[in-house]
């Protein structure tokens, strides 16, 4: 058995070639950086010098192949924002950009975000140009609506900066930002000036204000043993600060500050996205939910992304689509949540996007 390291993947190759009479099988092996690529031959050992190192030969050039086809060479640079601790971290192709992947942190920060998911990475040797911005903490309340404002002003610097070609921004996050991209799209079909997407992703994001003030106001009064209790007086006095009251005092600040709101009619700010693809991601595992948080499906964030979906489909928006992650979400020290980045399915994900995208240059 030879092993050998590469510092890209590449895919599953069996080659079988007949040496002394008998079948060889050269098996390359799936990989991630540090694992390794197995070359295995039950009949290796009976091969004479010569052959030995004709087939290491072919292993090599093989190997040298791939490192040349999948080698894109990823360069992580910060960009400071200013002197309040904003910033941005980017991750540029060597070769021209395809489009700009925009992924916004909301409770979490640039560097968390590349451990829990591995999308920025392999968008980036796929040839896009990712941005993840740091605008403003999640963790504190925006009643000027900062974070939009951020972002607003800071996608048209990045269109210039990294020459994004038309036609090819892409936008979305997990959680608090991911609700944050979905509104700042929702919004570019009202302003103007904002340059819109033409993608929108959003993985298990809150959308409904209202919903979710609601959900954690039940915990705080219900449910005394709520292992997540200290997370929703955190929420409540986040909603409460940031709308001036609760939904019942402000009703229509809950439904301006949300991207969808189930009451309203066609969804509140979820009219407006007709005319774009939308991917909606969550992991419904409901029986972890009912044994770990004592929530049913209803309070959770699937039950909004799921009549988010359902909405725009109704609406006549056919490219909206829901995709359940059942069991995938997990941290990045492996514990199970469905709460979590790593449910999304890069490769799938690119490919989803790819084919959107070059749907609209023809």
């Amino acid at each position: 058995m030879i092993h050998t390291t590469l510092s890209n993947p590449v895919a599953r190759v069996r080659r079988r070639k007949r040496m002394n009479g008998k079948e060889c099988e050269i098996l390359f092996l799936n990989f991630t950086p540090q694992k390794k690529c197995i070359m295995h031959s039950s009949v290796f050992s009976e091969l004479s010098v010569l052959q030995r190192l004709l087939c290491l030969l072919e292993i090599v050039c093989f190997l040298f192949s791939c490192e040349v086809k999948k080698n894109n060479q990823v360069t992580q640079s910060i960009e400071k924002l200013d002197n309040e601790g904003h910033y941005y971290l980017t991750l540029s192709p060597e070769v021209k950009t395809k489009g700009l992947l925009l992924i916004p942190c909301g409770f979490n920060t640039p560097e968390q975000i590349l451990e829990e998911t591995d999308l920025p990475f392999k968008a980036c040797q796929e040839g896009y140009t990712v941005v993840i911005p740091f605008l403003h903490s999640a963790t504190i309340p925006d009643s000027a609506f900062i974070f939009q404002n951020r972002l607003s002003a800071l996608i048209p610097q990045l269109v210039t900066k990294y020459k994004i070609p038309p036609g090819r921004f892409i936008i979305g996050g997990q959680s608090w930002a991911g609700h944050q991209s979905i509104y700042y799209a929702e919004r570019s079909f009202q302003v103007t000036q904002l340059i819109r997407p033409d993608l929108v992703f959003a993985v298990d994001p809150p959308l409904d204000m209202q919903r979710l003030y609601n959900e954690y106001k039940r915990v705080v009064g219900t449910d005394t043993i709520y292992k997540a209790a200290p997370e929703a007086g955190m929420v409540l006095n986040l909603l409460q600060a940031t709308f001036s009251g609760t939904p019942e005092e402000e009703s229509t600040a809950y439904a301006y500050g949300s991207s969808y709101t189930r009451t309203l009619k066609k969804g509140g700010n979820a009219q407006y996205l007709l005319t774009v693809p939308v991917r909606l991601y969550s992991d419904p595992d409901i029986i972890w939910y009912l044994h770990e948080t004592n929530t049913p499906i209803e309070w959770t964030n699937t039950a909004d992304a799921t009549t988010f979906v359902n909405e725009l489909r109704i609406l006549g928006n056919n490219r909206a689509e829901y995709v359940s992650c059942l069991g995938r979400g997990r941290r990045p020290d492996g514990r199970r949540h469905p709460h979590s980045f790593s449910m999304l399915d890069a490769g799938e994900f690119l490919n989803w996007a790819s084919g959107h995208l070059e749907k609209k240059d023809k």
